[in-house]
């Protein structure tokens, strides 16, 4: 099964904090498999914003780092009027445009939106499109 990462788990890539145990096992799986994971282009985004917000300025080792995370072979998914509808269905669920983009991509590969964030889990859980690591 298709696995879509959410910032949530890639930010503890970087930062040492509860459930970093869980978020580099999976980055292993990433590195040795990347083809079985995927995430909206956003992602990347979101990753930077967050990190920025974290850590303040990147050290030159965090920058390549997160220049490395940019380049594990993940696989894409861009914004189009598909995907807009499926964010939109989900958003009426109460998720953010953002967690609704990881979900929607989840639900397009037939996949599963691997979060540390329960309370989004929780709002769609029936629709077992998520899996919370915590």
């Amino acid at each position: 099964m298709v696995e879509v990462i959410d910032a949530s788990v890639a930010t503890k890539w970087f930062v040492e904090e509860e459930g970093r145990e869980t978020a580099l096992e999976m980055l292993s799986r990433v590195i040795s498999k990347p083809q079985e994971f995927c995430v909206p282009e956003l992602f990347y985004f979101e990753l930077a914003h967050v990190l920025n917000r974290v850590l303040g300025k990147l050290t030159p080792t965090q920058k390549h780092l997160y220049e490395s995370v940019l380049g594990l072979g993940i696989h894409r998914f861009p914004m189009n009027p598909e995907m807009h509808r499926t964010i939109c269905e989900f958003q009426a669920l109460g998720l953010s445009g953002y967690d609704a983009a990881y979900v929607a991509v989840a639900k397009n590969v037939s996949g599963i939106w691997l979060t540390f964030d329960a309370k989004a889990h929780k709002l769609i859980q029936h629709h077992r499109l998520s899996r919370c690591l915590t």
